[in-house]
Parts: C-alpha cells; structure tokens; sequence
C-alpha cells in the first residue's frame, strides 16, 4: 500500500522512521515515516543528520516543500498500521484516526504517516 501511494517499485527497499511523539510521558501520536531509494539518495546528509530532532522542522524549513494531499482514515485492529501503533500499549483501543501525505522535497517523495493515540498507560519498555 505504501509503495503505491509512492509510486514506487515494490521491489526496492525503502527507508522507514518510525517515533512516538509526547506529552511528558503521555504517547500521543505514532509518527512513520517512508523514505524511497532516490529522495534518500539525494538527501542523504539531511536524512542522516535527523537524529532526534522533529521531522517537521526539515520539512518546513525546505523552501522547496510542497505537500500533497491529506489522506485521513478510521483504523482498526485488523489493520497493520494498527498493529505498529499499538506495540506498546497497556490497553488496546478498538480504533484509532490516522492521516497519511506525501511531502515533496525537490519533487522527490516521501509519505509520512500519523496514528493518533488515545490517552492510555503505556509500556516504558
């Protein structure tokens, strides 16, 4: 599903990054982030630099950013993405809101999905 909504070959690898972003100690939002073979490529430094810092702020910061439509969806535990946001969980909700776009970087891809968590207890593992 991800390659299609990239447009990209199914067979190459691609770069994923995946954060919890909080609130204190409160989970509030599964972040993942994917990442083709040619926009790596090409910012590779950039990439490699991120680190712990927001992905947002490289995005936003690039004057060549252009955003690509907001994709929003109800997801459920039969879904994998489901199943990624809710690892470390306590309690497992019975659906979860999400909203998915693809940024432009240079008009190079990538998709950066975000899960919207419910206020649960979390495992600190």
């Amino acid at each position: 599903e991800e390659s299609r909504f990239l447009s990209h070959d199914m067979k190459q690898l691609m770069l994923e990054r995946e954060v919890l972003l909080c609130d204190g100690d409160r989970a509030e939002i599964y972040g993942r982030t994917v990442i083709p073979p040619k926009t790596y490529q090409e910012m590779r430094a950039r990439f490699d630099n991120l680190g712990n810092k927001p992905l947002g702020q490289m995005l936003f910061d690039d004057p060549t950013l252009k955003r690509g439509p907001i994709e929003v969806a109800r997801l459920g535990p039969s879904q994998w993405l489901f199943q990624l946001a809710i690892q470390m969980m306590l309690d497992e909700p019975t659906e979860l809101w999400a909203r998915r776009s693809c940024f432009y970087l240079n008009n190079k891809p990538l998709m950066v999905t975000e899960i919207f968590l419910p206020s649960k207890k979390w495992n600190s593992k």
